[in-house]
Order: structure tokens, then C-alpha cells, then sequence
């Protein structure tokens, strides 16, 4: 049985709450209903929240005027992008300087610029990182064929090259009854031929930072100090499997991605089981934010 909340509730029960964005606060066109309201209400009343956002093509300044210009006021500090996550995987794995063939507009070039990588174009061989941040403006299929074929290059001549995407998400509701392909997607489609190509070789993988992946959770974690917090999303393999696996509350929101037809049967977590996916099954069910 998967109890249903309110936002008043989850407010009072949890001494923080993480949002995902996309499908529970904003769509690509405008803030979702209530999301501005709820924003002004958690700024007035000082409660701790944070924006767990998958994305990876802006800076985190950047990210906060496109919420401002949506209505919400949300301090640069309660953001928490899988894209501000970059710089620190590139300190951690001792990258600074690496050539990089980076996936995405020239905003989410920034973000390798300032994590210390060396921005190359597809003329040059020598690339150490294969960065895919976004799916905008990308050449497909002309650049993946590009990117495939220099990997396999690199590969064949005894490298390994390192492959990042920060933004594992497969597909985003970029409208009302319109959804695209992110930058997972595309990581899991290269993956896919890497591994009919080399089938011994399982270390052919994209590195991800973004939920359901731990690194975006540590982060909220260390300015939180509690697990006494649930994250609200809209996916269950991304926002719901993430929060669970790292130990907090899950809370599956109904206005992005999953759609629960009744919430107060069981044919929804018995499904869920029957599939092999218990990590999928949230706590909570809130219908909206209003």
C-alpha cells in the first residue's frame, strides 16, 4: 500500500525536502501549478529545502535565472545540479587539464572549463574525457558516429578512455503531453555499442553523478546533515530508486513522468515487485503540489 501525503504534510514531517525539477516544479515552458506559492512559502518560513536537478547544461547561475524567469525564487545555495557535481569528479579522478570532447551547448562547456578540462573539436585524437552533458544542438547521427568511431580508436590502440554523463535521466516531459530524449539516453545507446564491439570489456561504462546515482545524494546530504528528508519526484528509476537506495524517503509526485491511476490500491507496489524493482516503490504519493 502506498500511503498518499499532502504538502503540508510532507513540510511537517521531514526536517528537509529535496525537489527534482522538471515535472514537479517547472516544465520548459512555465512553473508547474503551485510551485511559485510553495517556493515563496519555504523562503518565508526559512524551512531547509534543496533542487536535485539531473541537469547538465547550465551553471548553477544560469539555472537559477531560468527559475527566476519562471516565477521562483530560489537561491543559487539551494540548487544542487548534476553539472555543479562535474568539477569535483574531474579533482577526484586528477583530470585537470585533460582533453575533453563534451556533448552540449556552449553553456555546458562552462562547466568543463571550470572543472579544468581542455575543450577539443572532433579534428583532434588525443581526447582523454568523453563528456556527454546535453542533447542540444547535437549533429545525430553524425556525431555519435564521430564519437564512436574515435573511442574505438582509442581503445584498439590500448587507452581507455574516461566517459562521463552527468545527467543520467532517459527522457524529461518538455510540455503538456510532449516528452524528449536527454543525455542518458544517449550514453546508454553508445554504451550498448561499445559492448558489441568489445564484449569482454565490461568497463566500457559511462560514469553518471546525476540520481539515481549517489554523488548528487552525498551533496544534499552534506548541507542537510539528516536523513530526516525526502525527496519529491516524478520517476521512478531516477528520483524514487535514488532516494531509497541512499536511505531517505521517496515521494512520487503525479504530474511529470509516472502517472498512478488510483493510489490507494495495492496493484501498483504489487506490480512494482513483480517486476523486480523494489527499490522503485515509493513511500508516499502526492497527487501535485497545491
Amino acid at each position: 500500500m502506498i500511503a498518499n501525503i499532502t504538502i503540508d504534510q510532507a513540510i511537517a514531517t521531514y526536517d528537509a525536502l529535496l525537489f527534482d525539477a522538471f515535472g514537479v516544479l517547472v516544465n520548459a515552458n512555465s512553473a508547474l501549478p503551485g510551485a511559485i506559492e510553495l517556493i515563496n512559502r519555504l523562503n518565508t518560513e526559512n524551512y531547509e529545502y534543496y533542487i536535485l536537478t539531473n541537469g547538465a547544461s547550465l551553471t548553477l547561475e544560469l539555472t537559477q535565472k531560468r527559475y527566476l524567469a519562471k516565477g521562483l525564487n530560489i537561491p543559487i545555495e539551494r540548487i544542487i545540479s548534476s553539472g555543479s557535481l562535474i568539477k569535483n569528479w574531474f579533482a577526484k579522478n586528477e583530470l585537470t587539464g585533460a582533453n575533453c570532447y563534451v556533448i552540449g551547448p556552449a553553456t555546458s562547456h562552462e562547466l568543463i572549463l571550470e572543472a579544468g578540462g581542455r575543450i577539443v573539436d572532433t579534428s583532434t585524437k588525443q581526447v582523454k574525457v568523453f563528456a556527454i552533458c546535453d542533447q542540444s544542438n547535437m549533429k545525430f547521427p553524425e556525431e555519435i558516429n564521430h564519437i564512436i568511431s574515435l573511442i574505438f580508436q582509442l581503445i584498439d590502440s590500448g587507452q581507455t578512455p574516461r566517459m562521463l554523463v552527468p545527467n543520467p535521466d532517459l527522457i524529461y516531459p518538455a510540455s503538456e503531453g510532449k516528452f524528449a530524449i536527454t543525455s542518458g539516453s544517449i550514453a546508454e545507446m553508445i554504451e550498448r555499442i561499445l559492448l558489441t564491439r568489445y564484449p569482454t570489456k565490461t568497463n566500457l561504462k559511462f560514469e553518471r553523478l546525476g540520481k539515481p546515482f549517489s554523488p548528487i545524494f552525498e551533496e544534499a546530504f552534506k548541507k542537510t546533515k539528516t536523513l530526516n528528508m525526502a525527496l519529491i519526484g516524478d520517476q521512478l528509476i531516477t528520483d524514487v530508486a535514488g532516494a531509497n537506495k541512499f536511505g531517505i524517503d521517496s515521494i512520487l509526485i503525479g504530474t511529470g513522468i509516472t502517472k498512478i491511476v488510483d493510489s490507494n490500491k495495492d496493484s501498483f507496489s504489487t506490480e512494482l515487485l513483480q517486476n523486480g524493482s523494489p527499490h522503485c516503490i515509493p513511500k508516499y504519493y502526492l497527487k501535485n503540489l497545491l
